[in-house]
């Protein structure tokens, strides 16, 4: 998973997320969400961020592939729930009547 190479990456370099925000130009806070797997990065990031923390782009490409499988199999096991039927307000037939 994208997070774990990331942290793993940052964590064997013994870089703090200030020194990588340093060599990126990317916030801490946004990287932090990154390694925590709260934010993904975009096409354009993931070359700055292999260069910065020494990561083939082909690991952090497939790190990202097995999350997008990963993601793609928890909506399939998880469909979303139905929403529930609209009505047109107090004009409507099946709206709530008031007793």
């Amino acid at each position: 998973m994208l997070h774990r190479v990331l942290y793993g990456a940052r964590a064997r370099a013994k870089l703090t997320l200030q020194a990588v925000s340093e060599r990126t130009g990317l916030t801490v806070a946004y990287l932090s969400m990154l390694e925590n797997g709260l934010r993904r990065p975009s096409a354009a990031t993931l070359p700055i961020l292999g260069a910065a923390l020494d990561v083939s782009n082909d690991e952090l490409m497939d790190a990202l592939a097995a999350d997008n499988l990963m993601r793609a199999k928890r909506h399939k096991d998880h469909p979303p729930r139905p929403t529930p039927p609209r009505h047109c307000g107090s004009q409507c037939e099946e709206a709530p009547q008031a007793v």
